[in-house]
């Protein structure tokens, strides 16, 4: 029984161990770089097999420094470094089990009293009865498969729900489909605008908030869906495309520089008009009254980037395929009540809420590259009855409760939004404690001569 003992503390363990760390350490460092730190962090650094080995080389240097027990004081500098050792792999121990690391992002005036996760979930929710389902997905760590054929069960109201992933492409390349025979009314007109040699192909939906008119040069194109008598104000230097339903016909109104009308006339697919002052060409390509609007992805390569995944629900003996981006939702039409699938960061909720008071960015002379940005912030912990004001720079960090908060980075725009990293590592005392004691043995390895 003793001779196990002290093999599993002699050296012959230890140098494979360190070997083995090694090996994984450089393998992690390339496999990082090709697949991200998030990746990394989940496959590697956090998984049960590396934390194993972890644990071995601690039991290890634990026997390794019992078995010169009792201790003289020559023992002093080897028994610190051991203890030292120990105590910096149980606090990154600590850290990669119960550790909580993510990201707040914070538009200004607003706040928020959650942290984006590094790791993604397929979310299912019933908005009535108001049931929600989170199934936590592994997807980025293994980014080379295409095919992961992952299978996600749970019981809705109405029956149960089957949700299969068999399509994850880790940096997805968007495309977009419209064709007609449409199940509902969505009228979408393809259009083929060009001047002096430049030409654009352009989708617009009558319908979608978002897509129903664009800026093409100088000129506003609308697509509209009007009845007969209808007189809409039109923005200056327009080319606006309205369909009457009844009777069923298309109509091209231009307007010039003052949104006066210039021109109204019936148009036709595959028949040109002109702007009469601009002098774009338009042509309508296609219309389709009942437009199928289908979505599908395909890889640029193995670089997570911008995640999709393609799925195929069932439910109630009905079956529905579609493809869903990072941060994306889709409604699905099982039953009375739609489903809604969302593919998205996990969020975890932190016993404080931050406001983003005011955002600044200062930029270099004479560029517009950032040379520091800080957030002015107000943090509330309604539980303890704490509010407290702090300028956030990115090196001047938070710290309430354990958690620390970091200027990361930014997003532009008519709403300048803030974006903090937010760490809460309860090894991080046991590794502070481990380099203490470990420059302790360093320091005791010289002063210790002196008394020999």
């Amino acid at each position: 029984m003793f001779r196990p003992f002290r093999f599993l503390g002699s050296i012959k363990v230890a140098v494979p161990l360190l070997v083995t760390i090694a090996g994984v350490l450089a393998w992690g460092t390339l496999y990082e770089a090709r697949f991200g730190t998030a990746s990394v962090q989940r496959f590697v650094y956090q998984s049960w097999w590396f934390q194993a080995v972890l644990a071995f080389l601690a039991v290890n240097l634990g026997v390794a420094a019992w078995l010169r027990f009792p201790w003289k004081r020559k023992h002093l500098p080897f028994v610190l470094a051991h203890i030292g050792i120990i105590l910096i792999l149980t606090g990154g121990m600590i850290g990669g089990r119960f550790g909580v690391q993510g990201q707040m992002i914070i538009p200004e005036g607003e706040s928020s009293d959650s942290l984006q996760l590094d790791r993604n979930v397929l979310a299912v929710l019933q908005p009535n009865p108001g049931l929600t389902r989170e199934f936590e997905t592994r997807f980025e760590t293994t980014a080379w498969d295409h095919a992961p054929h992952a299978l996600f069960e749970t019981d809705l109201e109405g029956g149960r729900l089957q949700l299969v992933v068999d399509r994850y492409f880790p940096n997805a390349d968007p495309h977009e489909e419209i064709s007609g025979g449409g199940d509902q009314d969505n009228p979408a007109i393809h259009l083929t605008l060009s001047s002096e040699g430049h030409e654009d192909d352009i989708w617009l939906l009558a319908r979608d908030r978002e897509r129903f008119g664009a800026r093409w040069g100088q000129a506003h194109v609308l697509f509209l869906e009007l009845p007969l008598h209808a007189h809409p104000v039109l923005p200056p230097d327009s080319i606006v495309l309205i369909w009457i339903r009844s009777p069923d016909r298309l109509l091209a109104v231009t307007t010039d520089a003052k949104a006066a009308v210039s021109r109204k006339v019936p148009v036709q697919v595959g028949r040109p008009f002109v702007h009469p002052s601009l002098g774009y060409r338009a042509k309508i390509s296609a219309f389709y009254p009942r437009a199928r609007v289908e979505q599908f992805f395909t890889s640029r390569d193995d670089e997570v980037r911008s995640e999709a995944v393609r799925l195929t629900a069932s439910a109630g003996g009905e079956t529905v395929q579609s493809w869903l981006g990072l941060r994306e939702s889709v409604a699905l039409p099982f039953g009375k009540h739609p489903l809604i699938i969302q593919y998205r960061p996990a969020m975890r909720p932190v016993p404080f809420s931050v406001k983003l008071l005011d955002f600044r960015k200062t930029d270099y002379p004479g560029t517009e590259m950032a040379a520091a940005f800080e957030s002015d912030v107000e943090l509330s912990d309604p539980g303890r009855g704490v509010t407290l004001k702090k300028k956030i720079s990115m090196n001047n960090p938070l710290k309430y409760r354990g958690y620390s908060l970091f200027q990361s980075s930014y997003v532009q725009g008519p709403k300048e939004t803030t974006i903090l990293s937010v760490r809460n590592d309860p090894g991080v005392p046991f590794v502070y404690a481990g380099f203490l004691i470990v420059l302790a043995g360093v320091i005791t390895l010289f002063t210790s001569r002196r008394y020999e």
